[in-house]
C-alpha cells in the first residue's frame, strides 16, 4: 500500500475535490453518480 504519492500520481487518481472552504466546486447529477459507479 502506498501512503505517499507524487503530484503526477495524485493527478491520475480517482479522488476529486468537491468542496473547498465550505463551497461546492462540482455539481453532479444523480445520473452522473450512477454512471460513475457502474464500473465498480
Amino acid at each position: 500500500m502506498i501512503d505517499e504519492v507524487t503530484w503526477e500520481e495524485e493527478k491520475q487518481g480517482e479522488l476529486k475535490e468537491v468542496f473547498r472552504d465550505g463551497k461546492l466546486l462540482v455539481d453532479y447529477t444523480l445520473a452522473q453518480v450512477r454512471e460513475n459507479v457502474k464500473g465498480f
